[in-house]
């Protein structure tokens, strides 16, 4: 395994802003996109009826906005290179 020049925390500390940021640039616009990584975008969920799965009842989903994420096809050949270099080391 690599190692990094980085500490955890610092990696850590790192990610939080990241997604901090694309969270509030989503709530604001709607939709936010990194060229050659993919799109975070805001979907409305409509209320629905679920189950409970330890009991099988009826539950009532309230409706929400979540954030979705699609990756653009750069990232897909991105990481399937990605998987060929590490069958080829094995």
């Amino acid at each position: 395994m690599n190692e990094s020049r980085f500490s955890k925390k610092d990696l850590n500390e790192a990610k939080k802003e990241i997604l901090k940021e694309i969270r509030q640039k989503v709530l604001e616009e709607g939709r936010y996109s990194i060229r050659n990584f993919g799109i975070f975008k805001l979907v409305h969920r409509k209320a629905r009826v679920g189950r409970n799965p330890q009991n099988g009842e009826p539950i009532q989903i309230p409706e929400k906005d979540v954030v979705k994420f699609v990756p653009s096809k750069k990232f897909y050949s991105d990481y399937d290179d990605l998987d060929d270099e590490e069958d080829d080391e094995q």
